[in-house]
């Protein structure tokens, strides 16, 4: 495939292939290796309440709390153990890293059309980047208790779908 490279599937009802792509560009936003500051894993900075949401953690509790005065808030560090793999090997699998992310969101596509309210000015892709974030605490609060960096990824993720 001389120059190209094939689009990732997209997992969401209406959401077309390109669509879905750019998304997941949005959405990459460290190393594939990478755990923020806020003990988030992998190229997605999947978070271990939402992995363990998902089945993909367990034994999940809070580390620390801590003031990060640069990405606007307080941040709270969940630790946990891996169920079927282990820390190294998710750090280091795309794939496993990818499977994680569609999981995730396709289950918050499902909770955003049925159950939660999307506020005003906000589209489908940046409600779920706002829930990717931050949860269903962060969307119901959006934007007056948003943290700075949650405001810049939805920026970037907002109005893609």
């Amino acid at each position: 495939m001389s120059g190209r490279f094939r689009l990732a599937p997209s997992p969401l009802v209406g959401v077309t292939d390109v669509a879905w792509n750019r998304f997941l560009g949005v959405m990459h936003v460290q190393a594939i290796n990478a755990v923020s500051t806020s003990g988030g894993f992998g190229c997605f900075d999947l978070r271990p309440r939402r992995l363990a949401e998902i089945r993909i953690m367990r034994d999940v509790k809070l580390e620390r709390r801590s003031r990060d005065e640069d990405l606007g808030g307080k941040r709270a560090v969940y630790v946990g153990e891996f169920v079927s793999s282990t820390r190294e090997a998710f750090l280091n699998s795309f794939p496993m890293q990818l499977d994680a992310f569609v999981k995730s969101n396709r289950l918050y596509d499902i909770v955003l059309r049925q159950e939660l309210h999307r506020p005003e000015g906000v589209s489908r892709s940046g409600a779920l980047a706002i829930l990717h974030r931050g949860g269903k605490g962060a969307l119901a609060t959006w934007p007056e208790k948003a943290l700075e960096e949650t405001k810049a990824l939805f920026e970037r993720a907002n109005l893609i779908f």
